[in-house]
């Protein structure tokens, strides 16, 4: 599915226990029975279109910034999601 960070059918659904099969379809099983949720090679390809569209957006809008000021944004960022997550904790 192109880019860093994506994985194919199979890599998706592994994490929660799902297979793939032979059509390219995705089956993620819930509570052992029949799958409550079927990725059809169509959602597949929709999906792969999606994700493009994006990644050539973002490299548009964050490609040229140099790395040092993305080290930056990515540390504020951190600061104030870790802020958040403080003042939302129970």
């Amino acid at each position: 599915m192109g880019g860093a960070g994506r994985g194919d059918a199979d890599d998706i659904a592994a994490p929660v226990g799902g297979v793939g099969n032979a059509a390219g379809q995705a089956a993620v099983p819930f509570t052992g029975e029949a799958p409550a949720v079927t990725v059809t090679g169509a959602a597949l390809q929709l999906h792969h279109r999606i994700s493009t569209a994006i990644a050539q957006i973002t490299q548009r809008l964050w490609g040229d910034l140099p790395a040092e000021d993305l080290a930056t944004a990515g540390r504020v960022l951190a600061i104030i999601t870790e802020r958040a997550s403080a003042q939302l904790a129970p």
